[in-house]
């Protein structure tokens, strides 16, 4: 996975070079953002959460630029047909995503600017519950704790389209849409087993099992965002 977002952005900015005929506006803004995620393979389910993003914007030109988008969610819930599962019932669930790709904007003034970026996608999501259990006699004291915890990488490609209204002092205000269609995905399923014995001494054993399956996946996640950033000149 380094590798390909080495290589990507690499490219992306190299590219990006061949096209700099002055030196390049940096933009860079905080968005807060709402996720929805619909799979349409295997368990049908939607997953809706919310987040932020920090979003890094080079512009070569008046048209042309590289664009990286890092954004941070915390699902709510995921809509099963059968059942739901919330936020609630795991200790921890999270989901990062990345947008690597150039920028284009077709509309660019002094005060505003219309941008369009197509993209790879990447995306992280981890969820983690721990189930203890703990047996108490006159003569020995145990515990036994287990730590569940699923993690899926997924790649694809994407997009995002936004609009940012400048202000005097380099201020803007930003607003859009990103889009995204993962169609490959590696999944792991890790229990870490934990025993340990108080009395009459102590006796710790802790043991840990994973499964891994790599396989096509078909997710469609759109993320409608706003908010502030700030754009730096030469």
């Amino acid at each position: 996975m380094k590798k390909i977002y080495l290589f990507a952005l690499t490219f992306l900015f190299a590219l990006a070079a061949v096209h700099s005929s002055d030196y390049p506006e940096i933009f860079l803004s905080g968005d807060a953002t709402s996720t929805i995620d619909f799979n349409f393979k295997d368990d049908s389910f939607t997953q809706i959460g919310f987040g932020g993003d920090i979003d890094f914007s080079l512009m070569f030109s008046d048209s042309f630029g590289a664009n990286v988008t890092v954004g941070f969610a915390l699902p709510v819930i995921k809509a099963y047909e059968d059942y739901n599962l919330f936020s609630s019932d795991y200790d921890r669930w999270y989901q990062v995503n990345t947008l690597i790709g150039p920028i284009f904007a077709p509309i660019k003034t002094k005060r505003q600017m219309l941008s369009l970026v197509p993209a790879f996608a990447f995306s992280y999501e981890e969820n983690s519950f721990e189930v203890i259990e703990k047996a108490a006699s006159r003569r020995a004291y145990s515990e036994r704790k287990d730590v569940y915890t699923n993690s899926d990488v997924k790649v694809g490609i994407g997009g995002k389209i936004s609009y940012d209204f400048f202000f005097k002092n380099g201020m803007f205000i930003t607003s859009g849409l990103e889009a995204a269609y993962y169609f490959y995905h590696w999944t792991t399923a890790e229990d870490k087993f934990e025993f340990t014995r108080y009395l009459p001494y102590t006796f710790y054993r802790a043991t840990t099992t994973s499964e891994s399956n790599k396989e096509n996946c078909s997710t469609l996640s759109f993320k409608p965002f706003i908010g502030l950033g700030y754009r730096f000149k030469h």
